[in-house]
């Protein structure tokens, strides 16, 4: 395996996932400016992530077009597949923002009201193409780095990046208020990517990867079903573990202190982010399991490093927590901890996409609901137990719960992808997968 090849498509990759993480703020920060930011802020906050939910097919899209595209007659196929679920999610979207059901969301599910609920509400209307806007794009990302065209990757990501915040300004600057200038900005954003990534793997359909051969939409279905019922489990961690966060002790500063350190580390390990797809890349092509599992391993140790040294070099810590987040006092504390518990988890990170991207590749997906069955049972479990036989802080068990439920997620996935990553190995004469 040839790392610049694996570096050229993993730096981008990884920039791909992590972008909505970097325009978070920077939209709040327009959103700032409104005539009413809280309101604005939070409503939007909750409608992109109504929208995010009903577009959760859109990461496993990617994977099945790693998996499945060989040229032009798999591609129809899988277009003819991936329109189905545009249409499914573009129908709910429709559902969720025009008719009552937004009441039962906004209201009952959500708990908004006043202010923030009209926000929501409008910005949902905004919203409403971003599901399928963002399900053909993961497609399309899929075929650049299926193609091994990282330029494809890095042009659609920056493009469409420019165009939210180009966007977002020249609204403020026309005059619209509130929420919906981020999520107009979000939705015009994702269809510019969809476009231009169109224009550019137009001649995708003439590539000659592997075979010509057209999967069955039962053998897409029988691929893609599991992993839209694996990608459920994980949304189910997010509201459970902020749950137990609100009932520990110093819940207040902890229910500030746990996203703070998330959202840092998600930003100073952005790169392993990108190690699941780049492996699928290199295993469609080939390349030689070993060296793949070595550069998955050596991006979760740089990743870790970065981790570490943020987290425990208090120099840095006082940097980024206290300087650039403008955290203080019990809340910088907080987030200190919930990072150094967090450091360490990169490269268990990589080696999980690793052994997923094995079951991935061999089309063992079923397994993968086996495997995020074990980890939301382990997260059930940490977050009964650990509050009950500890005096924890709310930072520490958010923090806690991440790093145990992933931990758990990467042992499991070693145990059930060993056998696919197996099989990808050369045979040799003799022997089997050896």
């Amino acid at each position: 395996m040839a790392p610049v090849r694996a570096i050229a498509l993993l730096l981008p990759s990884a920039l791909n996932l992590g972008i909505a993480q970097i325009l978070a703020p920077a939209l709040n920060a327009m959103l700032a400016r409104t005539s009413d930011p809280e309101p604005a802020i939070g409503g939007f906050a909750v409608a992109l992530g109504i929208s995010g939910l009903i577009a959760l097919p859109q990461l496993r899209v990617q994977h099945l077009t790693l998996v499945f595209f060989e040229g032009r007659p798999s591609l129809l196929a899988l277009r003819r597949f991936i329109a189905i679920f545009v249409a499914i999610t573009s129908a709910i979207a429709l559902l969720v923002a025009l008719t009552p059901l937004s009441d039962l969301v906004l209201e009952d599910l959500f708990a908004t009201d006043g202010r923030v609920r009209d926000e929501a509400a409008v910005s949902l209307i905004a919203l409403i193409p971003f599901p399928a806007f963002a399900i053909a794009r993961m497609h399309l990302y899929g075929i650049a780095l299926r193609a091994e065209r990282p330029a494809v990757v890095w042009a659609g990501t920056v493009g469409g990046a420019v165009a939210v915040l180009g966007t977002a300004a020249g609204l403020l600057a026309a005059g619209v208020d509130g929420a919906p200038v981020a999520a107009i900005a979000v939705s015009v954003g994702a269809g510019v990517e969809v476009v231009g990534l169109a224009i550019i793997t137009g001649d995708a359909g003439s590539m000659r990867l592997v075979s010509v051969e057209s999967p069955s939409q039962r053998a897409l279905m029988a691929f893609f079903t599991p992993l839209l019922f694996a990608a459920f489990l994980p949304a189910v961690s997010t509201p459970l573990i902020t749950a137990t966060v609100a009932r520990s002790s110093e819940a207040d500063v902890s229910l500030a202190a746990f996203p703070l350190a998330m959202s840092v580390f998600t930003f100073v390990t952005l790169i392993s982010g990108g190690v699941q797809p780049t492996v699928l890349s290199l295993f469609s092509r080939g390349d030689e399991p070993y060296g793949v599992r070595r550069f998955a391993v050596l991006v979760g140790v740089i990743a870790m490093v970065g981790g570490l040294l943020v987290a425990w070099v208090p120099p840095l810590s006082d940097l980024v927590v206290r300087d650039l987040l403008g955290a203080d006092d019990r809340l910088a504390e907080l987030t200190v901890v919930g990072l150094r518990i967090l450091s360490f988890l990169p490269p268990l990170l990589t080696i999980e996409q690793l052994y997923a991207a094995a079951l991935l590749q061999t089309k063992r997906t079923r397994a993968l609901v086996y495997v995020n069955a074990w980890r939301l049972l382990g997260l059930i479990l940490f977050v009964v137990l650990v509050p009950t036989l500890t005096d924890w802080s709310g930072a520490a068990i958010g923090a806690g719960a991440i790093a145990f439920t992933l931990s758990l997620e990467a042992v499991v996935a070693v145990l059930y992808g060993r056998s696919a990553f197996r099989s990808l190995l050369p045979s040799r004469p003799g022997k089997v997968g050896a």
